[in-house]
């Protein structure tokens, strides 16, 4: 007697959601019944959701809502549909529930749903591609572009950030460029410092890109059309780094200290921008991190600071690393630097306490990042390493030969991006032959 058939549906699929992947693929091929069970898309989002991978909601959303339009207007012609293969119709109970009854009736519509064993199966191919660091190199700009000069920087690239349709780079050149992600190709340039820039940050959602500069400026710029809407004055040497969140930027620089501005504040040049100054380092700040109401700071002091937005004090120095220390990363919990000691250091942020040490960088750490799983970072001995955060082991080691020093990385579930001495990202891309459009 096979139960799976005097069941309800939702609780067949919740006895399958504890079976691995391969467990139940191999359950597909018992019969017709369990075959239908073992491809529910319903059971492979759950999975899915259960390894805590990322996703492109929005894009998931618009291709659902894409799906419900096509098959409701062209329910003859689905064969032909160009991205049919992402998606099964499944007349459903329309609640919130993840496991559902199937009511095989109209009244309530037929909802689409996303095909998740095919998302499931492209997102472990690609985790597969980050274990055996399989991946395909190429710049930007690209091919011909490189050719024609087009829109590259003409020095060194100093700082990068992208998202799924951008890349934003500064560059000693002066100028702030932004890159269509697909194409490779220069969109816009900004110009407005007067020297190398530094440090950048731009949020799409609240449509504002901010940078700091040799010139001692804090620029924030209207990301859509490049135009200036303000100026931050007051550091009296390079900024060197630079943070924000909806209601602050914080900035640090050579110049010793940490500033805190009103990030809604309109004023070009103006003073009431400026909120706080926080001292206490004694030699540069390379580096700052905003995060909730703590700022982490790290200087060439070799000490890491711990700061409260609001009141400005001072709340734990960490020491560890016998040199200046370079970059860093705060995720409210943990603390990862990089040190010209050749090291790189995980800390407990609450205690200060050391608790892994990264050892194989032949030279300067000058960026890092991570996530929950690994820690990225670049050095000035031309490899980026690719670390375990849990066992401190090293996965790999990338070679970047052609890039000379490496200044920032930055990276997300498909790809890393690097820049540094020479006037071309260079793009690591684990998501060769995948359907990435999900994540």
């Amino acid at each position: 007697m096979d139960l799976t058939q005097r069941l309800p549906l939702e609780l067949v699929l919740k006895i399958f959601s504890y079976l691995s992947h391969r467990e139940v693929v191999i359950c597909m091929s018992v019969c017709k019944e369990w075959h239908s069970l073992a491809t529910d898309p319903l059971l492979w989002k759950h999975m899915y959701v259960e390894k805590e991978w990322g996703m492109n909601e929005e894009y998931i959303e618009r291709c659902e809502a894409w799906a419900r339009r096509e098959i409701g207007i062209l329910d003859e012609c689905m064969n032909n549909f160009s991205k049919i293969k992402a998606f099964e119709c499944e007349k459903m109970k329309r609640d919130n529930k993840l496991f559902r009854p199937v009511h095989v009736t109209f009244l309530h519509g037929m909802e689409v749903f996303l095909n998740w064993k095919f998302v499931y199966s492209q997102r472990y191919l690609l985790l597969k591609n980050w274990e055996k660091g399989k991946y395909v190199c190429y710049t930007i700009p690209r091919g011909q572009v490189i050719v024609k000069r087009d829109g590259m920087h003409q020095d060194r690239i100093y700082c990068i950030q992208f998202d799924r349709n951008f890349i934003v780079s500064g560059s000693r050149d002066r100028t702030i460029r932004i890159w269509d992600m697909q194409r490779g190709v220069c969109r816009k340039i900004l110009r407005g410092h007067q020297g190398s820039v530094l440090a950048l940050q731009f949020d799409i959602n609240m449509n504002v890109l901010v940078s700091g500069s040799s010139d001692r400026l804090v620029i924030i710029w209207n990301l859509s059309s490049g135009k200036i809407r303000s100026i931050y004055k007051g550091h009296t040497d390079s900024v060197l780094g630079l943070c924000f969140d909806a209601k602050h930027i914080v900035t640090c620089s050579k110049d010793l200290t940490v500033r805190i501005w009103n990030h809604f504040c309109r004023e070009v040049g103006g003073k009431r921008h400026h909120l706080r100054i926080l001292r206490g380092h004694r030699a540069p700040v390379n580096s700052v991190q905003l995060k909730n109401d703590q700022i982490v700071s790290a200087s060439g002091d070799r000490t890491i600071k711990i700061w409260d937005l609001y009141t400005g004090v001072c709340l734990h120095t960490i020491m560890g690393h016998q040199r200046g220390i370079s970059c860093l990363q705060f995720d409210g919990h943990r603390i990862v630097s990089g040190s010209s000691d050749r090291l790189i250091r995980l800390y407990d942020a609450n205690s200060g306490k050391i608790l892994r040490t990264f050892e194989g960088h032949m030279d300067l750490v000058r960026t890092l990042c991570h996530d929950s799983h690994k820690i990225i970072s670049g050095s000035y001995d031309q490899t980026i390493r690719i670390w375990d955060i849990c066992s401190g082991k090293l996965l790999h080691n990338i070679e970047s030969k052609d890039s000379g020093h490496i200044y920032r990385i930055v990276f997300d579930d498909v790809r890393i991006m690097s820049c540094g001495q020479k006037k071309q990202i260079m793009v690591y891309d684990f998501g060769k032959d995948i359907d990435t459009t999900f994540f």
